[in-house]
């Protein structure tokens, strides 16, 4: 199936244009606000002015101002037309795109102007090998004479840690743009124009990375097309010594004995995997069945629903496995089962599998009010640890909503390597963002990797509002949080909107579809907004199927191979978007 989707986006390439064309006459009717400020803008509009007078000084001395004092918001780098997106990318890095297509006594200013401290922040970076030095050139200095060496030490550092997807994004970025792309007006990807690395370096490194990442046809592909452009380049690769193509078709063969990352076998969440993408290390034989455990059916009230039955029946449950463990969960309690035999994982005291329940038995309540949406329950599993939203499935509840189950939204750890399921920690969302309006919810369940947790959050005051937040996931400690979008909410005031939004993770980002006219990614890191893709949401032909499963379903973004692939529920359309 993913290879399917792959192929039907690869071919819509064009829905999501890389290069910017001229302001269309009939524009694009845009339902999300995104963090943007009509002056950056402006400012941008004097600096192509400076740049047509080739005042180069002026031009620079604009860009570097901008970059520092705007540089954690968006700017519109492409508008939509009517039926098409609109582009929104990272101030600084809108700034650096425009450094990159200055002429070559432009650029020479620029870099007689910031090289000295770019300089400094490399040295720093060989005598202690910190790569926020390596960081800081990226974003203060990257079009310097050390922009190129960064971006090759990252993606060295990236990929010995395993981090293949962000060892990509760096190497890329090393490749310049055709020459179609200068014809263009403006393109939203950035790339350093005139590295001193020796293009067959990069490619085969590329190429390594795709064999690295398990898709060996693709790697075939790309090294049969590196062979005719490079037939003689010669280098070291994986501690070898030889013609770069040689070697790679060596590694290759070998690669047939590689394990993937997914050959464990577990689920540890959603999609396998933090990119939603994973593949079982082998093909699933069903026969017949070994054990079943009855779940609790999904009793929501439905919007009015003329001439059509109540269903919210199959796949709300999205199971999680640990070792001989596999674990379910809905909006009140957590079971777990032994994979071979359908028996509880742990001894209990009322002798059931439930290792974790919000609530005294008979105390929870439903809803009241009609909903408008389709529940999900989905968990994570990292470093032997379980984590889950609880709570109702609810995430906006009208004014009008009396139970007070509906207002519950709390992210929990549990453990079970050690602790058979023993509660680590726990928080609720508005102890999470202190804020006076409260109405915070979680999303769904949080994405886990390299020791923090990340999950997204909603509220629907006058708009429906969007934030992301990182916490420790050992503690659950704030470390940041980011408000990352407001759009118009697809449910009525008088209706309990009901969702399950994912976060996906690759090359050192997050990415998150709104299902409501936008879709964003921000820096796994510091949160940073680094792009966003908007588009026009369709409203349901009629209201019920908001509550349809036919009609709305789970879909996260997807990320493999340096793409982002997202087949949002508010539009007919399949985005394919250059990571």
């Amino acid at each position: 199936l993913l290879r399917s989707c792959l192929g039907l986006a690869l071919a819509s390439l064009l829905i999501t244009s890389l290069y910017a064309a001229e302001r269309p006459k009939k524009p694009m009717r845009e339902t999300a606000t995104l963090p943007t400020d009509k002056n950056v803008l402006k400012r941008f509009g004097a600096i192509e002015d400076y740049l047509a007078e080739k005042r180069w000084v002026e031009a620079i001395d604009v860009l570097q101002d901008i970059a520092q004092s705007d540089g954690r918001m968006l700017v519109l780098a492409q508008p939509g037309a009517a039926g098409e997106s609109a582009v929104y990318l990272n101030v600084a890095a809108r700034c650096n795109i425009l450094l990159s297509q200055l002429p070559p006594e432009g650029l020479a200013l620029y870099r007689r102007k910031i090289d000295p401290q770019a300089k400094r922040w490399l040295d720093r970076w060989k005598q202690s090998h910190d790569e926020a030095n390596l960081q800081r050139i990226i974003r203060e200095a990257y079009l310097s004479s050390y922009g190129d060496d960064a971006l090759w030490e990252l993606g060295e550092a990236a990929w010995d840690r395993g981090d293949i997807g962000s060892a990509r994004l760096y190497w890329t970025q090393l490749v310049p743009l055709t020459q179609e792309a200068h014809s263009q007006k403006l393109p939203t990807v950035l790339r350093y124009p005139d590295s001193d690395r020796q293009p067959s370096d990069v490619l085969v490194r590329l190429v390594l990375c795709t064999l690295m990442e398990g898709d060996r046809e693709r790697a075939a592909q790309e090294l049969q097309r590196f062979t005719e452009l490079f037939p003689e380049a010669e280098g070291s690769l994986a501690g070898r010594q030889g013609r770069l193509g040689e070697l790679l078709a060596q590694i290759l063969a070998e690669s047939v004995q590689w394990k993937s990352p997914d050959d464990s076998g577990d689920i540890a969440t959603f999609g396998i995997n933090s990119s939603r993408g994973g593949n079982l290390p082998e093909s699933v034989e069903l026969g017949a069945s070994k054990w079943s455990q009855s779940l609790a059916s999904n009793v929501l009230p439905p919007l009015d629903r003329p001439n059509l039955p109540h269903d919210r029946g199959p796949l709300s449950y999205y199971p999680v496995t640990y070792r001989d463990v596999v674990l379910v969960n809905n909006s009140r309690s957590i079971w777990a089962w032994n994979l071979l035999t359908g028996e509880p994982a742990w001894p209990s005291e009322n002798g059931n599998a439930e290792i974790y329940s919000t609530v005294a038995e008979g105390t929870a309540s439903s809803p009241t009010q009609s909903c408008a949406g389709v529940p999900y329950y989905t968990m994570t599993i990292a470093d032997g640890k379980l984590y889950a939203r609880m709570g109702s499935p609810v995430t906006n509840p009208t004014d009008n909503e009396t139970s007070s189950e509906a207002s519950e939204s709390d992210l929990i750890c549990l453990d079970l390597a050690g602790g058979q399921g023993k509660l680590v920690w726990k928080i609720g969302a508005n102890e999470l963002i202190k804020d006076e309006q409260k109405q915070w919810r979680f999303e769904g369940s949080p994405l886990v990797m390299a020791g923090r947790a990340y999950v997204a959050l909603s509220r629907r005051r006058t708009q429906l509002e969007f934030a992301i937040a990182c916490v420790d996931a050992t503690t659950g400690t704030l470390l940041w949080n980011r408000n990352i979008a407001s759009t118009r909410s697809p449910v009525e005031d008088h209706q309990n909107r009901v969702s399950h939004l994912l976060l996906t993770a690759g090359a050192g980002k997050l990415f998150f579809s709104t299902d409501a006219g936008a879709i964003i990614a921000v820096n796994a890191k510091d949160g940073q907004l680094e792009w966003a893709i908007t588009y026009e949401s369709l409203a349901p032909a009629r209201p019920h199927l908001l509550s349809s499963h036919f009609y709305q379903g789970l879909l996260p973004p997807i990320y493999h191979e340096g793409f982002v692939f997202v087949a949002p529920n508010d539009c007919n359309r399949v985005f394919c978007i250059e990571a």
